[in-house]
């Protein structure tokens, strides 16, 4: 499976950030939050992102009013995924990636560990006529997956990023623990449910301490790039594709011979 060539980042790493940096664009983006979007979080909305119409409830992550997912979209119009795909949407939120996907001839199963997101996804995806080719499942990091060893030709994961604890079912899709230990959970558990041919497209910001998180990805058997990247306000927006290191070092002995 090829990766979109559309949006494909030639240049290099945004160069990495110092904590107090870290802490300052985290400052300004919370700001940012409070000042334009709280209210509009707050209520019940029917919000649209590109053709999609998206119903969104108070504790469910608003992809209209943060770059990420909407990034994300874009990159998985033009990503190349064959009919009959099988697609996971790890942290399915408002189910906006797996929906963009469902209309392309695949099967997608989409979780979260929010039943509130999980009722809303497939309302959602009712809403803009793909319910056919879309399932929802409620648990937590890959749980519903699991009990049948499901594999998958492209995970989706738009996680949690930053290191506190949440104390509300909205705050899990912002919050991803201390250590960000669900982030960690996201990315090494891609190595257990995808395809040996298949990927992971995983979405996060340049203010958070991306490094570890890699590190024990690579323990755990994958290998990753950096496929897009795009400004937004005053961070980074990076897409990295995750596989498994095997399979691509084959993939690359292949192009060589």
């Amino acid at each position: 499976m090829k990766k979109a060539e559309t949006l494909v980042v030639k240049e290099s790493l945004p160069r990495p950030i110092t904590g107090l940096e870290r802490r300052v664009l985290r400052g300004l983006l919370r700001l940012l939050f409070l000042l334009r979007y709280q209210r509009r979080h707050a209520r019940l909305c029917l919000e649209k992102v590109g053709k999609l119409r998206l119903l969104i409830t108070p504790q469910v992550f608003n992809p209209n009013l943060f770059g990420s997912s909407r990034f994300l979209v874009e990159y998985l119009q033009k990503y190349p995924l064959p009919p009959n795909s099988r697609v996971l949407d790890l942290g399915c939120g408002s189910g906006i990636l797996g929906i963009s996907l469902a209309g392309r001839g695949v099967e997608v199963i989409a979780t979260d560990i929010n039943p509130e997101a999980v009722w809303l996804a497939a309302v959602n995806a009712r809403l803009n006529g793909c319910d056919a080719q879309y399932q929802t499942r409620q648990g937590s990091l890959y749980e519903p997956v699991t009990h049948e060893a499901e594999k998958f030709d492209l995970i989706v994961i738009n996680p949690p990023y930053y290191p506190h604890s949440p104390k509300s079912p909205l705050e899990q899709a912002f919050m991803a623990g201390p250590d960000l230990e669900v982030l960690r959970g996201m990315l090494v558990g891609v190595a257990e449910h995808v395809k040996e041919d298949g990927c992971a497209l995983v979405v996060v910001s340049s203010t958070i301490a991306l490094a570890p998180c890699l590190e024990e990805a690579k323990r755990a058997g994958l290998s990753w790039e950096l496929v897009a990247k795009r400004r937004y306000w005053a961070e980074w927006l990076l897409i990295y594709q995750f596989q498994l290191a095997v399979r691509r070092a084959v993939r690359q002995a292949d192009i060589h011979a």
